[in-house]
């Protein structure tokens, strides 16, 4: 084997050996991506509930405003 067949082979080496490490950079890329969109969906699931509790509460409150409006009308 000559020099320059090692020399070639040995590229070929660091090549496949860079594909498969840009590949995996690739797939942490994209689970990183998916966790985020997870996080972003739970975040969000989690703001709803808390706005529907809000909502309520507030509905709450204004029934019982109303009904302390109506007793301080009665003569």
């Amino acid at each position: 084997m000559t020099k320059k067949k090692g020399e070639e082979l040995t590229a070929a080496k660091i090549e496949v050996i860079s594909s498969i490490v840009l590949t995996l950079g690739y797939s942490l890329s994209t689970l990183a991506a998916i966790l985020a969109f997870q996080e972003a969906e739970e975040v969000e699931q989690d703001q709803n509930v808390y706005l529907k509790q809000m909502a309520k509460q507030l509905e709450t409150m204004n029934n019982r405003l109303s009904t302390i409006e109506k007793q301080l009308r009665k003569p």
